[in-house]
């Protein structure tokens, strides 16, 4: 299959045994299997097609039947969408220690070389405990035959790091236990799930992150937690007839919230709101869909064959590039559309106001556009264009540093650092780059990514011509500079089109003062206005279009003009005076040809339709704006300058002392430049993400 599409990651954790009494036990676990298949279900309806992955520890009891059952296996039903991954605590010859039923094992063999199956070891705990005295050194000291109190806690630990990094990684995470379970045992489900719905690790979970070689997830003191829920399947509850048997944990958010999740880690599910919990729990799941690339997938028959994890997440990236462009075309196309539509509607509005305001079949246009806006609104709402483009980009952005990252020798990884603390609607952009590098990482085996520098970054030849670059620092610059003057020339057309707009308005005021003052100036128009109308029909029509015509050159004039603050004020004003004197003509033109339908005078009906043209050019000119501001034309073009300036000066400083060349010195100081200006890309789209993502406005959640 294609290593092309993030997966959506399900952490499941549960207890070895169920209950002492080996036939409750046998009762309760078929009642697993019953539940677990209808979690399957679920999961298999709401993200039909999106490959997901089982993260298991692997160990008997319902981690072992929840890996079985996903595989089709023990008479549980093909699941074709699906691959499973073991995180085993140590290598397979401690781990069968843990395993008191040899069938149990022989379970676990039989699944652990399935080509559906990936299996990876976590490293050892750093210790600095020496093994007890007269103790065998032919043994692991971290055998269960060492007796030793401290070396039994340490096996324990490694339990509790396997739970830290699967919930680190999954996007769902399935609890099965009882709901009074305590967090008492080191490596637990119950700590687990205290974990994750306290946001924050306990001083013993904190212990197992300081001496972890795993890549666990950061926990800075001063940044508020994730909102992380959890899917709690209580056996013995009575669930039978929920299509979802399952309560929704919510995130603990109470001042003390570590305290209370490992007091009671599986209390607190709310009845009342479970359906915006159950939302919550898995908006992270729906934006892995929403942003999967549309290419094929092909056939999920097994494990997908990369040797390098950085090929993996570039892959990703370049795949996703239609979904990339599909969501920026649809969020522009509705921002535009609905800006003409508020046009559209200010325009029917004057006109029954001033033609058709004794008879209300006249307000039926300005009703039917305020409908089609407010159903353009809520449709792009609910098909979440504008998050999804910026969602997209960001996840791009954070690829693309991984990448260059990876490429460098850099092992970092961005979503330890991008949006920490972040809501929970921003949250989801971590989320997804975080799947997309577990998931890099676990088709490649967990092989560290190899270094090419020529990804990264490669020198200018000297006396060449300039050509292309293809190296992220390259690429980045030329991209930053041509980008740069094209929003740059954008941000100035809506600038100059929309102060000529409203110049234009002002001068038509003006016009519509002189004419309703000055009674001298209306002879010579009336004589111009009858050498038209002697034309008849033809002689109107086109002079009146000669006015629009006139109108329109003006503007198209100030778009191309350029010129000092100043000049340039100027010139809008005498373009605006231009396009108004064609408007007003237009309006006279337009009022001599109504006033041969219509009852009213031709004076009226000029009027009106200048009154009409001064309301409905700031309209244009606000909506103009409007697009603008939504599509962050004048924003970019500065985002675009600053980052060019980063990219340049990197490129300045690898030209200096030039990576790839066997100095290790050299290739040093390039990591840590590579390092700060990814850092610098990391924070800059955060905050872009920050100020123009739309976001429905909610509680902060967190401790």
């Amino acid at each position: 299959m294609s290593a092309l599409h993030i997966p959506v990651f399900l952490g499941v954790s549960g207890k070895r045994t169920l209950d002492p009494d080996p036939a409750r036990s046998r009762q309760l676990t078929a009642v697993v299997e019953r539940r677990f298949d209808a979690v399957l279900d679920h999961l298999d309806k709401k993200f039909s097609g999106v490959v997901k992955v089982l993260l298991s520890g692997g160990a008997a009891g319902v981690d072992l039947l929840a890996a079985r059952r996903v595989l089709g296996l023990d008479g549980a039903a093909p699941r074709p969408d699906w691959l499973v991954t073991l995180v085993l605590p140590f290598e397979p010859k401690l781990f069968r220690e843990d395993f008191a039923d040899a069938a149990e094992w022989g379970r676990l063999e039989e699944i652990i070389d399935h080509p559906r199956v990936r299996h990876t070891i976590l490293p050892r705990l750093r210790t600095a405990l020496a093994p007890p005295a007269g103790f065998d050194p032919a043994i692991d000291p971290l055998s269960r035959a060492n007796q030793a109190p401290e070396w039994r806690d340490l096996r324990r630990r490694h339990y509790e790091q396997v739970g830290l990094w699967i919930d680190d990684n999954a996007n769902i995470l399935l609890a099965i236990m009882n709901h009074d379970e305590r967090a008492e045992r080191i490596g637990g489900t119950a700590r687990i799930v205290a974990y994750r719905r306290g946001g924050r690790p306990d001083a013993v979970a904190n212990e197992v992150i300081a001496v972890s070689e795993a890549p666990l997830a950061p926990h800075p003191p001063l940044v508020r937690p994730p909102q992380q829920y959890v899917w709690l399947l209580d056996p013995a509850a009575d669930k039978d007839n929920e299509a979802l048997p399952v309560d929704i944990l919510p995130p603990i958010v109470e001042r003390e919230a570590v305290r209370v999740a490992y007091n009671n880690p599986a209390h607190g599910a709310v009845p009342a709101r479970r359906k915006d919990h159950l939302g919550d729990s898995l908006a992270g799941a729906r934006t892995i869909q929403r942003l999967d690339a549309l290419a094929e997938r092909g056939d999920l028959a097994g494990w997908p064959r990369e040797e390098c994890p950085a090929g993996v997440v570039k892959g990703i990236r370049d795949a996703q590039r239609e979904v990339r462009s599909r969501n920026s075309r649809l969020s522009a196309a509705s921002f535009r559309l609905l800006g003409a539509l508020f046009v559209l509607a200010v325009l029917a509005f004057e006109t029954f106001v001033k033609f058709f305001h004794h008879d209300w079949r006249g307000l039926l246009p300005y009703a039917l556009l305020f409908v089609l806006i407010i159903s353009l609104y809520r449709w792009a709402q609910y098909r979440r264009w504008q998050p999804d483009k910026e969602d997209s980009r960001a996840v791009a952005e954070l690829l693309r540093v991984q990448y260059a990252w990876w490429r460098a020798g850099i092992g970092l990884r961005v979503d330890h650092i991008h949006l920490q603390g972040a809501d929970k609607d921003l949250a989801r952009v971590r989320e997804a780059a975080r799947s997309a590098i577990v998931w890099a990482r676990l088709v490649a085996r967990e092989q560290p990514a190899k270094a090419d520098w020529s990804e990264v970054w490669v020198p200018e030849p000297a006396g060449a011509p300039a050509q292309r670059r293809r190296d992220w620092i390259g690429e980045q610059r030329d991209y930053f500079h041509t980008q740069e003057d094209v929003r740059e020339h954008q941000a100035t057309r809506v600038n100059a089109l929309s102060w000529v707009l409203f110049a234009t308005s002002v001068l038509l005021v003006a016009h519509l003062m002189i004419w309703l003052r000055l009674e001298s100036l209306h002879p010579p128009i009336d004589a111009a206005v009858g050498r038209a109308m002697a034309e008849g029909p033809r002689g109107v029509a086109l002079a009146f279009f000669a006015g629009i015509v006139l109108a329109l050159s003006a503007w198209g004039l100030r778009l191309v003009a350029s010129g000092g603050e100043g000049p340039r004020l100027i010139l809008t004003f005498i373009l605006g005076g231009v396009a108004a004197a064609g408007l007003a003509w237009s309006s006279r033109m337009g009022g001599e040809w109504l006033a041969t339908w219509l009852p009213e005078t031709t004076e009226e009906y000029t009027k009106h339709l200048l009154i009409i043209a001064v309301v409905v050019l700031p309209a244009i000119a606000g909506a103009i704006r409007f697009v603008s501001e939504k599509l962050a034309y004048e924003a970019e073009a500065l985002r675009y300058r600053e980052a060019l300036r980063w990219f340049e000066h990197a490129d300045e400083l690898l030209a200096r002392r030039p990576p790839g060349r066997g100095n290790a010195d050299d290739d040093g100081s390039a990591r840590a430049v590579v390092e700060q200006l990814g850092r610098l890309a990391l924070s800059e789209s955060e905050a872009w993400l920050k100020a123009h993502r739309e976001r429905p406005l909610s509680p902060v959640i967190g401790g």
